[in-house]
């Protein structure tokens, strides 16, 4: 193998760990593919993705909310920052278990699968 081959290769392998690494501490330190079905889109890639931490205990999610507020029906929402400066995800949380019980979304929020 040329040298510039290898080069090119140890570069895509190290740029997917940080990916990887990325995507993980986004998604609360959960073990991360990024890479869905190839037929799916990175919006639904995104949705996947961050909507499989519903049912979840919210003290596995490693990031801090950028911000959170008390709902009228006495839950928590939990807002994230993710993927871009114009997307953040919600978690809706029951106080009582810690269980996050839903998720919304704003923005333009993709994972390229």
């Amino acid at each position: 193998m040329r040298a510039s081959r290898i080069y090119r290769l140890f570069t895509i392998a190290v740029s997917c760990t940080l990916l990887q690494a990325c995507a993980a501490a986004a998604l609360g330190g959960a073990a991360v593919v990024l890479h869905g079905p190839h037929s799916q889109d990175s919006r639904k890639n995104f949705e996947n993705l961050v909507g499989s931490r519903v049912g979840k205990n919210i003290a596995t999610q490693d990031r801090s909310p950028v911000s959170s507020r008390v709902l009228d029906d006495g839950t928590q929402e939990l807002k994230y920052s993710c993927c871009s400066k114009t997307c953040f995800y919600y978690y809706r949380v029951d106080t009582k278990t810690n269980i996050i019980t839903s998720w919304r979304y704003e923005g333009e929020c993709r994972i390229v699968p």
